[in-house]
C-alpha cells in the first residue's frame, strides 16, 4: 500500500536522504529527474509538485513497483 502524500518518507526520497536502488528503471529515472529538479528549485510549493508528482507515478504503476515500494516503505 502507498503511503499519503503527507508521509515524510516521500520528501526524504524526492531530496535524496533516502537511497534505494530500483528494480524498475523508469521509478529511479523518474526520482533522479524530480531530484534535480527540486534541487534547482527548493521550496514548498516546488516540493509539493515533486510529491505530487511522485505519489501519482507511484499509484500508477503500483502492481509494478511493489518490491521497491516495500522496501522504501516498509
Amino acid at each position: 500500500m502507498i503511503p499519503p502524500k503527507s508521509d515524510v518518507r516521500w520528501l526524504k526520497l524526492i531530496k535524496g536522504e533516502v537511497s534505494h536502488n530500483f528494480k524498475n528503471v523508469s521509478a529511479g529515472l523518474m526520482l533522479s529527474r524530480l531530484n534535480r529538479q527540486l534541487s534547482s528549485a527548493f521550496g514548498v510549493v516546488e516540493s509539493e509538485k515533486c510529491i505530487d508528482e511522485l505519489h501519482a507515478f507511484f499509484t500508477k504503476y503500483e502492481q509494478l513497483l511493489g518490491d521497491d515500494i516495500d522496501a522504501i516503505f516498509g
